[in-house]
């Protein structure tokens, strides 16, 4: 999440058909289909694992069908988490920052180049940047007491946050770091905490911060840097942004009524909003954008099972599980409509999937 991706969409297609023809060449993956009268509901499922039992929460998948993400044992006996790479053809690679006890992926762009952030030995944390050939540098804010990253965009620009003391209730900051490694300070004018969650080619930058008095609000920084304080949708008191597209779309979660329910929304790059919820949502989560418009994440219906969706440019909202699993969750989603994400086996595994729209 907070990347920015952009192929052609010809090459894409082309790309997926070797990927399928390969996939079943080799006998890598597992393959169902589900199908109704909505385009989008037509979907080729393929499901993976990481090597070693390891528990799969793929977190970004670009237009190369390239997905990065965690594993990790989320049970009893608990392990660290790590990092892996999920390449076309179907080959996973796991990777730790070199002296993490910790490693937890949040983003990948275009090229492959992945953020997140790592804990040391002395539980601080830090972010790192993996290359698309696989060189990890680790890098923290100078004189900061801790590190974390949240986005990355096409220019290999990531963002996040670090705090300068211990408590990070009083001293959180947002960043915004380029491919080279300069640091740029992001806060709000007058905030008592600021967090950066996302930047988009162009360099816009969404993100949270703290007001004394008036709670939690949301923010848009222009790439020139004027920052706009993001009002929510009429009717709703709170927004969670979580990703900001090329076209500048932003999607989230925004809070209404006295239960502090979660509704999905996007807000165009004109400044309206809609608002939604799949049919049957108690509780909806947006997580992704692509650069067409299309939304991807994941819901809770009334027995507290969670179901992916995808949500078209034009408003058409269509929910999918992954046949043969529960508790399915897209987290992301590429310019072709094509959904990572995670969902549990019959035998009670957390596995990643992708989700492939067919014509």
């Amino acid at each position: 999440m907070g990347n920015s991706r952009s192929a052609n969409p010809s090459n894409v297609w082309l790309l997926l058909l070797i990927f399928t023809i390969t996939e079943q060449a080799f006998g890598q993956t597992s393959y169902a289909f589900a199908q109704n009268q909505s385009r989008l509901s037509r979907a080729f499922y393929l499901t993976f694992q990481v090597p070693g039992n390891c528990q799969t929460l793929p977190a970004s998948i670009n237009d190369f069908l390239t997905v990065a993400g965690n594993c990790g044992n989320t049970n009893p006996p608990y392990t660290p988490s790590h990092g892996f790479v999920r390449y076309w053809w179907g080959a996973i690679t796991t990777f730790d920052v070199p002296g993490s006890v910790a490693t937890q992926v949040v983003g990948m762009n275009a090229q492959g180049a992945i953020a997140g952030s790592y804990r040391d030995s002395q539980g601080v944390s830090h972010g790192f940047a993996r290359s698309p050939q696989g060189e990890i540098t680790s890098f923290y804010v100078p004189r900061s007491f801790l590190t974390n990253a949240d986005g990355i965009n096409a220019a290999g620009t990531i963002v996040g946050l670090y705090c300068d003391t211990s408590d990070c209730q009083t001293s959180e900051h947002g960043f915004i770091r380029s491919a080279q490694g300069l640091f740029t300070t992001l806060d709000v004018p007058g905030s008592m905490g600021t967090k950066a969650i996302s930047i988009n080619a162009s360099g816009a930058v969404i993100g949270d911060y703290n007001a004394s008095g008036s709670g939690s609000h949301s923010f848009l920084r222009s790439p020139q840097g004027t920052i706009t304080t993001l009002q929510p949708p009429l009717g709703y008191y709170s927004i969670d942004p979580k990703v900001i597209n090329a076209a500048g779309a932003i999607t989230g979660s925004a809070y209404g009524g006295m239960s502090f329910v979660q509704h999905g929304f996007v807000r165009f790059p004109q400044g309206d909003y809609t608002t939604f919820d799949p049919a049957g949502s108690v509780q909806t989560f947006p997580l992704d954008i692509n650069a067409l418009g299309a939304v991807t994440g994941f819901y809770y219906d009334a027995n507290q099972s969670s179901h992916g969706f995808v949500r078209s440019p034009q408003g058409t909202i269509t929910s999918f599980d992954v046949p043969g699993g529960t508790f399915t969750q897209g987290f992301s989603i590429n310019d072709a409509g094509v959904i990572t994400g995670s969902f549990t086996s019959s035998g009670g595994q957390t596995l990643g999937f992708l989700r492939i729209p067919t014509p």
